[in-house]
């Protein structure tokens, strides 16, 4: 019911790129400068997390890492992974 129905978003993303390509390469370069910050988005937030708990010494280090890396990591794959996807999009569809 309150699930997300991905091949709409796949059918939005795609008419929004497909309309960002057909634009100029400033355009492109603004839809570049979009997609980047978001997907590292969780390497800010380890950043944060980092910060915030300061931890000191190896073994606090590690624990940290761990952590976050568990919980985010799979993230910032999956958002690196998309945002590699869509640059190339971006780059390569004109050259079709």
């Amino acid at each position: 019911m309150f699930g997300i129905n991905f091949y709409k978003v796949k059918q939005d993303l795609t008419v929004w790129i497909k309309r960002a390509t057909n634009k100029s390469w400033i355009a492109k370069i603004i839809v570049l400068l979009i997609i980047w910050p978001i997907a590292l988005i969780p390497v800010w937030l380890y950043m944060l997390i980092r910060y915030l708990i300061s931890p000191f010494g190896f073994w606090q280090e590690l624990a940290t890492f761990l952590v976050c890396a568990i919980f985010i990591g799979w993230i910032q794959v999956i958002a690196l992974v998309l945002a590699v996807g869509m640059s190339l999009v971006l780059i390569f569809d004109d050259l079709r």
